[in-house]
């Protein structure tokens, strides 16, 4: 793992920025539907995970969702934005319904929210997620966050020791990743 070791409490709460609603494969659903106990989180960059391109092109890479895809199948996972298109409604709604759609076009992956936004351009995604899980995580008994940033160095990082998989931007979520991701999961 790119990670390194520790733990610390949840910081407090934030909006999960969807209404109370989320976007699955069979269209919008209550978030509170969504989210059954047990639930397995993925917490979702986008840059440098799923989206590889340096032209801002916002292009999702379907070979990068398809390894997504084969973490959400093996841990019956639901996912988390975590990335900064959160922040930009028109990059959110992308990312959720290319999310949802089912393939070729996208891989039907259920995303149930989105952490809150504290500083941009600060170093804080380990507290945001910390806030998304004690606000809404009573029913989480997995997570990983998958990001291109070593989140484990970031404010709140220790946080997230045993629960990150860092990806390269140039490459994405490769298969060893993925599988990284699924051990990780799978091992809590």
């Amino acid at each position: 793992s790119d990670c390194m070791s520790g733990a610390d409490a949840l910081p407090t709460v934030g909006d999960d920025g969807f209404d109370g609603l989320a976007l699955s494969p069979n269209g919008w659903a209550s978030r509170e539907a969504m989210v059954r106990q047990p639930l397995t989180v993925i917490f979702l960059d986008i840059d440098g995970v799923i989206c590889t391109s340096r032209s801002g092109a916002n292009v999702l890479k379907i070979e990068l969702l398809t390894e997504l895809k084969r973490i959400v199948l093996a841990c019956d996972a639901k996912v988390v934005l975590s990335t900064d298109w959160r922040r930009v409604p028109s990059l959110r709604k992308k990312a959720m319904v290319r999310l949802a759609s089912l393939p070729p076009f996208g891989a039907g992956i259920d995303c149930v929210g989105a952490t809150p936004e504290f500083r941009q351009h600060a170093a804080v995604r380990p507290r945001e997620i910390a806030a998304w899980l004690s606000e809404h995580g009573r029913n989480v008994t997995r997570w990983v966050a998958i990001d291109d940033r070593l989140l484990t160095n970031e404010e709140g990082g220790h946080f997230l020791v045993g629960h990150c998989v860092t990806t390269e931007f140039a490459w994405g979520l490769t298969a060893k990743r993925a599988d990284e991701a699924i051990q990780l999961l799978q091992g809590q």
